[in-house]
């Protein structure tokens, strides 16, 4: 009995002690998966962004998808928004647009900070 038990505690000790390591993936790798396995939809938001898949058949498929059901989306789904003077649909309100600028102009003020004090301590 003692040895049984002394193989039941390797096992276990074996099985903490691996680790799962997940792919590396990024952004891209995303997008490519999602049109090439929801054959031409787009995950919330996507539609306006200018991503460029990297095969060419998820470029197609892409160009099919924005061609033949771009304007039924935007006649079926109006969210208040309204248009570009270009004609492109708005997909942020003013108030979103003003906060991602207030908070990209605290991201560059941080980082010149940042760099004037680095500058400072080299100079001392």
């Amino acid at each position: 009995m003692t040895s049984s038990n002394n193989k039941d505690n390797s096992i276990s000790d074996d099985r903490s002690s691996s680790k799962i390591v997940p792919p590396a993936i990024d952004t891209s790798d995303l997008i490519n998966f999602h049109l090439s396995h929801f054959q031409g939809t787009y995950p919330l938001g996507m539609e306006r962004l200018d991503v460029k898949p990297t095969d060419n058949s998820e470029t197609e498929l892409s160009e099919n998808h924005n061609n033949d059901n771009s304007s039924e989306h935007d006649e079926e789904y109006d969210d208040g928004l309204g248009y570009y003077p270009d004609g492109t649909k708005r997909t942020l309100t003013d108030e979103q647009i003003a906060f991602l600028r207030a908070s990209e102009l605290r991201q560059i003020q941080k980082q010149q900070q940042q760099q004037q004090q680095q500058q400072q301590q080299q100079q001392q």
